[in-house]
């Protein structure tokens, strides 16, 4: 059994209220009153103390996960630590992006009609993700080969607390939950 129900792969530029909220919301939702966490998800924020080894640490915590839960933004998109992550969370799986979730923060995501990224309209997810012809492309092309169905956030990416009274952030958490 993994210790972890999910992974959050983020970058600290966006806004860390909204990811803490959504941490916090989705390990609380559906438990009881006094019950512990019913879904636990891994944040490098909440649950890394000071360690000389941080990719090493990062890596037994995504080997520990059974979801990657990737926060996409533009900036997330750019980060060489979260290619580190999807890439070696890709490696754990075969070369493939199996259980990974996205929360569109900031940016867009576009698919093609065939099938497919449009990688000149989408902004939030890695370069990495394209089949295209460099080396890196090579080696982590497949990983995404079919749409993910991802969940939109960008109209919470300037509330440090959206609520879960709100129908929209509600089944947001309420899916990741699941």
């Amino acid at each position: 059994m993994k210790k972890y129900h999910g992974f959050m792969s983020y970058s600290h530029r966006v806004n860390q209220g909204l990811v803490a909220r959504l941490q916090r919301d989705v390990q609380r939702f559906g438990r009881g009153f006094l019950s512990p966490w019913s879904v636990r998800i891994f944040r490098d924020a909440s649950d890394l103390t000071s360690h000389p080894g941080l990719w090493p640490e990062l890596q037994e915590r995504l080997r520990q996960s059974e979801h990657l839960l990737y926060l996409a933004t533009p900036q997330a998109a750019a980060s060489p630590w979260i290619r580190k992550e999807l890439s070696y969370w890709a490696s754990l799986h075969e070369g493939r992006l199996d259980n990974f979730l996205v929360v569109l923060l900031d940016g867009e995501i576009v698919f093609q009609s065939q099938g497919g990224v449009d990688w000149s309209k989408t902004t939030a997810l890695p370069r990495w993700l394209d089949d295209g012809d460099s080396e890196e492309n090579r080696d982590l092309g497949a990983a995404l080969p079919d749409e993910p169905k991802y969940l939109d956030l960008r109209w919470a990416r300037d509330q440090a607390a959206p609520s879960l009274k709100d129908p929209r952030y509600f089944d947001i958490v309420a899916s990741l939950a699941a």
